[in-house]
């Protein structure tokens, strides 16, 4: 699965264009907002994009996202487009890895929700992008029809798994073997193909690796 959403697979090249999905294959994974989440986002982040950058195509990603080749393509080509590098507008921004992808897709109209005038929460406009994509987009299975489209053939979907549940600022960490059990499940039921972080201090041999995963099949 993971070879045929990078490379195709069951997908023609027109499907890739256009963003169709069977089963997620040839549709990107950003798990992406464009309205920040407290102040920290808004100034130190949103604020410090250059102003060359329309507000409204401002948005922020996970640190992994999952492209499919065209869209990959397409972000790679924009300095040739410019003229000049892109990355040079996120250059005093926090987190700019978090920042580029989605905010480069937005700017392509890959990614297509429209910002409230007022900069509100946009919960209606992903609803209604989310509807207007899905009725483009051939049948899909239950595991990738639950999350919603962000533009044509971009997913809201997370590439990996993390716990947040502390509100801290990182993630919970996974303590080897006693946690594996429980993050594999975790994972599948979100749908993502990672998981951070572990402990490194305690590794996880690749027969107990093996084990996990197959026990977690069975089940």
């Amino acid at each position: 699965r993971a070879r045929e959403a990078l490379y195709g697979g069951r997908t023609s090249d027109t499907d890739l264009e256009h963003g169709s999905c069977n089963d997620g294959v040839g549709a990107s994974w950003v798990n992406a907002q464009n309205v920040p989440n407290n102040g920290y986002a808004r100034q130190l982040q949103w604020d410090m994009v250059h102003r060359a950058v329309p507000r409204s195509n401002i948005w922020k990603a996970d640190q992994w996202v999952c492209l499919t080749r065209h869209h990959a393509e397409l972000v790679v080509d924009i300095p040739s487009r410019l003229g000049e590098p892109l990355w040079r507008c996120f250059q005093k921004a926090r987190a700019s890895d978090e920042l580029y992808f989605p905010t480069a897709m937005s700017l392509l109209g890959l990614i297509e929700v429209s910002p409230d005038a007022d900069g509100s929460p946009r919960d209606n406009a992903v609803k209604k992008t989310t509807r207007a994509n899905e009725e483009k987009q051939p049948s899909v299975s239950h595991s990738s029809s639950s999350f919603p489209y962000i533009g044509t053939g971009v997913v809201k979907r997370c590439v990996s798994y993390c716990d947040w549940s502390e509100n801290g600022k990182n993630p919970a960490t996974f303590n080897g073997v006693s946690d594996l059990q429980e993050v594999i499940k975790l994972s599948r039921q979100q749908g993502c193909l990672f998981a951070r972080k572990f402990d490194g201090a305690r590794k996880i041999t690749l027969e107990e690796w093996t084990q996990s995963i197959m026990q977690g099949c069975a089940k």
